[in-house]
This record gives structure tokens, sequence and C-alpha cells, in this order.
């Protein structure tokens, strides 16, 4: 599938999460209630045929930059 989710849990965590992305210069919606039962709010990665494997490695480290800068891991 071209959706890749990254379960973070709750919804203010996964805002955050997203804002903080997008400072970092990656587009992932963050996903919560009523769309997703609360506790389960996730980032909704799409991956696109556009994308290149380096934009793909560039989000995936920034990913964890930012999981790590918000101690999400």
């Amino acid at each position: 599938t071209q959706i890749i989710p990254v379960m973070v849990g709750q919804a203010a965590e996964t805002m955050n999460f997203s804002q903080a992305l997008l400072e970092e210069g990656v587009f992932v919606q963050g996903i919560r209630p009523p769309t997703v039962p609360a506790g389960k709010c996730r980032l909704r990665c799409t991956v696109m045929a556009v994308h290149t494997p380096d934009d793909l490695e560039f989000a995936a480290d920034k990913i964890i930059f930012v999981a790590r800068k918000l101690d999400l891991i």
C-alpha cells in the first residue's frame, strides 16, 4: 500500500509530531479521533511514485530525528 502508518498514540503527541516534521521539510498528516479510535492516533505517510529513494531516506531520517526529539522513542 502507498499509505504507511506511524503509530503514535495520543492526539496531542501526534499533531505535535506532524507539525515538527513539517518544520523539518516532511509533510505527513496526523490522524486523530474521530477518524481513528482514541489512543490509536497515527501519522499517515503517503508514498508516491514520484518519491525517489533519497526522498524516502530523508523522510525516514527526519521521522526518527523528530521522534527522538519529542521523546517518543
